[in-house]
């Protein structure tokens, strides 16, 4: 069996938090995703080591079994071993990732820390793999409640993304992994991508929208009525307003675990007109030959 060096695979090393695993698996997985390799072998084996090595390294109890086999041997990625002589014998029938065999050492069906020195545990309930997927919704999909159904294997799982998210945070759905007849179901990991509509930005659970007006609206101050995922909201833009500045609305962004919500936060940009008529040309020709006096 060929031994991995999951670290070197994802070009991170063993002292990587989770955020910096997360940002290294995500930007392999873009480049090396099957829908931007068409008809790449190279490119889906690739795509298929960099998801096994994450499988591994994100899940706390893979990634201890992962370390604890590695410090106690002196293999290298690559190099051949008999994971026999470790106390591992290979289950039948493959996981549905289609994973290397030596993945499968490291999702519950070992006892490492037995074979190197640790006590031995009692009989462990079999516990299926963990998936790991991403989904990319829309800001509005997230204010009014999203659901993909997912592909997995052989079955199909409809799941909901919680309101009370951040871009980019993972999503856990316990017991909608791996099935096991005789054991307990793996999880479901979703990391949940954000996409903002066009006008709007996400900062953290505040979020920012861009409200055009007229130079002479920030001048002498004006309201305006604003559409926002469905509700309209009054804004008074004070007299003298400069552009760029924001006004907050608070309790309009995205939820919070506490039930609250982040800000809304209206960027205001002041913008000419394309087209003006004749009169308000005139005006316009008056102030500039003012401003040259």
């Amino acid at each position: 069996m060929e031994y991995k060096d999951y670290y070197k695979i994802l070009g991170v090393n063993k002292k990587s938090t989770d955020v910096e695993l997360k940002k290294a698996y995500r930007t392999l997985a873009k480049k090396y995703h099957p829908d931007a390799n068409k008809d790449s072998k190279v490119a889906e084996e690739k795509f298929k080591e960099i998801n096994e090595a994450y499988e591994v390294l994100s899940d706390k109890e893979k990634r201890q079994n992962y370390d604890m086999f590695g410090s106690n041997t002196h293999f290298k990625n690559g190099n051949q071993f008999d994971p026999r002589s470790y106390g591992y014998r290979q289950s039948t029938g493959g996981n549905q990732q289609g994973f290397s065999d030596f993945f499968d050492m490291f999702s519950g069906g070992i006892d490492l820390g037995s074979l190197f020195g640790g006590k031995r545990r009692s009989q462990r309930i079999q516990k299926g793999r963990d998936y790991h997927g991403e989904v990319t919704i829309s800001l509005k999909e997230l204010f009014e409640g999203a659901k993909r159904t997912l592909s997995l294997g052989s079955q199909s799982i409809e799941v909901k993304i919680p309101k009370e998210i951040k871009d980019g945070s993972k999503v856990k759905f316990r017991g909608k992994g791996e099935k096991l007849p005789n054991g307990q179901n793996g999880d479901l990991y979703i990391v949940v991508t954000i996409n903002p509509e066009k006008g709007y930005e996400i900062k953290g659970n505040n979020v920012i929208k861009e409200v055009t007006i007229t130079p002479w609206g920030a001048y002498f101050g004006e309201e305006i009525l604003i559409d926002y995922f469905g509700s309209s909201i009054k804004i008074k833009i004070p007299k003298k307003f400069v552009s760029g500045k924001m006004i907050r609305i608070p309790n309009k962004g995205i939820f919070l675990q506490s039930g609250k919500r982040g800000n809304l936060n209206i960027k205001i940009i002041i913008l000419n007109p394309k087209t003006l008529n004749k009169k308000q040309e005139k005006l316009y020709q008056q102030l500039a030959e003012l401003e040259l006096e």
